[in-house]
């Protein structure tokens, strides 16, 4: 048995559920699934028993205990981890219940608490040091990490002599749409996280330009904020400046889907942040592979997947990022040209039956 554990995705995260336990399911494995939503979601099927704790009665540590206490009794073979806050399970996990610990990170970590940090100077400093070695202490009852994105320095799990293997987020060849028309309209979206780190503010400013050359043009951000005062932040800016834009919640998984098979461009506008020079955004491939002609910052990652398939725009630049997508917007045979490319992409090499069996492995490897 296997025992899949989120604290802070959603249940049908594309990731851990639609490729990840599926594929398990697929290959035979029993799966116990553990998440923290609040919502009325439950994936339960044959082999697959969801738990589901709602987020706002449970912290993260009454969760984790919650959770502990329930593998120590059913000793899975397995306990797939899948964030850093719950590193803390695995010590009694291992001591208590003998089990295997997997520890999936989805994103580099030291670069993402450089980047998301609210603290500044020493504080933050100490902070981000507090919890790299919490990470390291912790490491010692992980036996096998998985990385959603290559290490284009230095792997650091390596370094302490963990076994790891990188699955990238490809998406699934199932959720590609049947057919690709030609999109008529101009709509332009952001899925995903709205923060200040993820450049919003710059694309809205950008938009305004792009509103001079294509009056007719329409911007969708998609996704949760990352607190609720930046979303109303968001909303008076939007309020003040544009009917034009449309600020929209956190919708289901396959709605998302719908969305990006709508729209015309697809927008990746990070700021040049540590953590955008070491990930991938998932929504890279999830664009290419709905049909989305992308315009994105023009970061290391990014070019290792998306190589000429897509537009680049120069780290924070609201003019270039205007200009790249008003190219799009002007010329029906540069949206052909850019989505043949990814779609080419997706399909030949960038898609999840193309690491299935590695990820697969893993699992063969920790059970012998």
């Amino acid at each position: 048995m296997i025992a899949v554990v989120s604290c802070g995705h959603r249940p049908d995260d594309e990731r851990i559920y639609h490729r990840q336990i599926k594929s398990l399911l697929k290959a035979g494995y029993e799966i116990q699934y553990f998440t923290r939503f609040d919502g009325d979601m439950n994936l339960s099927e044959s082999g697959l028993r969801h738990s589901n704790f709602p987020r706002s009665e449970n912290s993260v540590r009454t969760f984790a205990k919650l959770v502990e206490a329930e593998l120590v009794q059913t000793k899975p073979d397995i306990v797939h981890i899948h964030e850093f806050e719950l590193l803390s399970m695995a010590r009694n996990v291992k001591k208590s219940a003998e089990s295997k610990i997997l520890y999936d990170v989805h994103d580099t970590l030291i670069a993402m608490w450089d980047t998301v940090s609210s603290r500044k100077g020493i504080i933050k400093k100490l902070i981000n040091t507090g919890l790299y070695y919490y990470e390291k202490r912790n490491l010692k009852y992980v036996d096998h990490v998985i990385l959603a994105n290559p290490s284009f320095e230095i792997n650091r799990y390596e370094k302490t002599g963990l076994a790891t293997t990188v699955v990238p987020n490809f998406p699934l060849l199932s959720f590609l749409p049947e057919e690709y028309g030609e999109r008529s309209g101009k709509k332009i979206l952001y899925q995903g996280l709205l923060s200040e780190d993820r450049g919003i503010d710059i694309l809205i400013q950008a938009f305004r330009l792009v509103l001079k050359a294509h009056p007719d043009a329409e911007l969708m951000l998609l996704g949760p904020a990352k607190t609720e005062e930046y979303r109303n932040e968001l909303k008076k800016e939007i309020s003040r400046n544009s009917n034009q834009i449309q600020l929209l919640d956190e919708i289901p998984h396959k709605e998302v889907w719908r969305m990006m098979s709508e729209a015309k461009v697809g927008v990746i506008p990070s700021l040049d942040s540590p953590r955008v020079r070491f990930d991938t955004p998932t929504k890279l491939f999830e664009y290419m592979a709905s049909g989305c002609a992308v315009v994105a910052t023009d970061l290391k990652p990014v070019r290792h997947h998306a190589r000429d398939s897509i537009l680049y725009a120069a780290p924070n630049d609201i003019a270039d990022l205007a200009e790249r997508i008003i190219a799009i917007l002007d010329s029906d045979i540069l949206y052909n040209e850019l989505t043949g490319k990814g779609q080419k992409l997706i399909k030949e090499k960038q898609h999840w039956g193309k690491v299935e069996n590695t990820f697969l492995e893993v699992f063969e490897q920790l059970n012998r």
